[in-house]
């Protein structure tokens, strides 16, 4: 059997530093080994506690999207509820069956609704993902398609102008691209195009259906009243030319003096008839029914002695000198109200 060695416990002084001092050192060793082993103070370690912070953060994050995404889906949704369909056949039949509803409500005669080619709006993430890994199909995922669409008839200044105003009222999402008003018959019909563009989400189809309900109607009804002035004007109507009196042989009279010469621009002759915005801005339209004369003045033209300033809803603002005031749309010129 192999005898083990003792060590020698020191007997003196001598020994005992000595042994001491190498006791000390194979600890310290031990102990400087372990530490740089353990990578305590190593490039290694210190990249993998950040690799592990990042791993932290973006756990963190995707934590908070998931307890954000009810809200996010929620939100999207009630978008996609306001469009009407999810694919290209259920909203060309639903927007063709809505404007044609419209239509034939206002008792539009030579109604005609069409659709044309759907354009397709990718998203703007292409300049901003990656076109590989995870987020591609989000990168080429589009967000909407555009449906324009235009309608067509003729009817009363009345009914045109309620056929723009129900169609802005619809709760579906739309956006008017042109009006486009031709008279006819002498101004007492109006032949009105309307061309406009609805979007839906592909693969999205609405929970709800966007209609108005009985209330919201009435609500329609009754803002058109702001209007009502203005149809009732018709600044499309051509002037019925005066009668001639046949000429009769009359007894000899001294003839009547001619009447004094009017003082003043006949304001009470003149109409405001339309605020456009135009591509020089704000435009106010007046029109003489009696002559069929027509003005456009833009901000700072001048009519007779007034200038136009600018105007707020149907509200027309005019200056003379120091005076402003404000005449409503559908109104003679000369019915004004001073601006408080």
């Amino acid at each position: 059997m192999k005898r083990i060695r003792r060590i020698p416990y020191p007997r003196g002084p001598r020994e005992a530093t000595i042994w001491l001092v190498g006791a000390t050192a194979i600890v310290t060793t031990s102990v400087i080994g372990y530490l740089f082993g353990a990578g305590t103070f190593s490039a290694e370690r210190a990249e993998l506690e950040r690799t592990l912070e990042r791993a932290n953060n973006g756990l963190a994050q995707v934590a908070e999207q998931s307890r954000q995404r009810p809200g996010l889906n929620r939100a999207i949704q009630s978008f996609v509820d306001r469009t009407l369909g999810g694919d290209l056949d259920a909203s060309d039949s639903a927007l063709r069956s809505r404007l044609n509803r419209i239509g034939e409500e206002l008792r539009l005669l030579d109604l005609s609704v069409k659709t044309e080619r759907a354009a397709l709006r990718l998203s703007p993430a292409k300049s901003q993902f990656s076109a590989k890994g995870s987020q591609k199909s989000l990168r080429d995922e589009p967000d909407f398609m555009e449906l324009p669409a235009t309608i067509t008839g003729e009817g009363t200044v009345d009914q045109v102008m309620r056929l723009v105003h129900r169609i802005q009222s619809e709760p579906w999402i739309k956006r008017l691209d042109a009006v486009r008003l031709d008279q006819s018959k002498g101004g007492e019909r109006v032949r009105v195009t309307v061309k406009l563009t609805t979007l839906f989400l592909p693969n999205r189809k609405p929970k709800a259906d966007p209609r108005l309900s009985d209330e919201e109607r009435v609500a329609v009804e009754q803002s058109f009243e702001r209007y009502r002035a203005m149809a009732n004007a018709n600044p499309f109507r051509v002037p019925q030319p005066a009668k001639v009196e046949p000429v009769t042989t009359v007894a000899q009279v001294p003839p009547t003096p001619p009447p004094p010469p009017q003082l003043g621009f006949p304001y009470d002759q003149w109409q405001l008839t339309g605020l456009v915005n135009g591509p020089g801005g704000m435009e106010a339209w007046v029109r003489n029914p009696t002559t069929g004369e027509r003005r456009e003045l833009q901000v700072g033209h001048v009519i007779g002695e007034i200038a136009f300033v600018g105007a707020n809803g149907d509200i027309a603002e005019f200056s003379l000198g120091q005076q402003h005031f404000r005449i409503q749309l559908g109104t003679p010129l000369s019915s004004r109200s001073p601006l408080q």
